[in-house]
């Protein structure tokens, strides 16, 4: 994949990711505190395919966002001999090879709380080309205001051909 096109399928992930936050943080503000956070990553990945299937950059490769996805075609997916499944990824499914496959995004997402383990494990398997990861983020899900959510701390981690990027990013609920 050259660097223009990987740039741009970087920055498209990260857009969609973040309105669909942004969304998720506007239209589901009413979920109590204490919900599993897999209703959490569902409403996201929701927003989210929604975006990426709308989307010219990914519909013409067929892109998905699948929660708990765990398989590398017909195998179970393992990393560092450990099953391995993250909540929320955007790829195209059954293609494993390195150089047509299309692994974009993995996220890990917590409620109130991301480990250092899992925005270790996050940055692993993006620096790994064992899958090709282009981009990884944990996401924080924060609440205040009598229990909603109204916060998210996303922390990214891009791989190029360079050494590994890391950012941050806070998106708020106005209202």
């Amino acid at each position: 994949m050259d660097l223009i096109r990987k740039n741009r399928i970087v920055s498209e992930a990260k857009k969609a990711f973040n309105e669909a936050i942004t969304i998720f943080l506007c239209k589901d503000n009413d979920l109590p505190i204490d919900i599993h956070e897999r209703t959490t990553v569902s409403r996201i990945a929701h927003y989210m395919a929604n975006l990426i299937e709308e989307n010219f950059v990914f519909a013409e490769k067929n892109i998905k966002v699948d929660v708990e996805y765990n398989r590398n075609e017909s195998e179970t997916k393992r990393y560092d001999g450990q099953l391995m499944y993250v909540d929320l990824i955007v790829h195209r499914r059954g293609d494993n090879n390195p150089k047509t496959r299309d692994n974009i995004l993995i996220c890990e997402f917590k409620n109130n709380f991301c480990s250092v383990e899992d925005r270790d494990r996050i940055t692993k398997m993006v620096q790994d080309d064992t899958y090709g990861y282009l981009i990884g983020t944990t996401m924080n899900l924060r609440r205040f205001r009598r229990g909603k959510a109204t916060l998210a701390d996303i922390n990214w981690v891009l791989r190029d051909d360079s050494p590994l990027i890391k950012e941050s990013e806070t998106y708020e609920r106005t209202d």
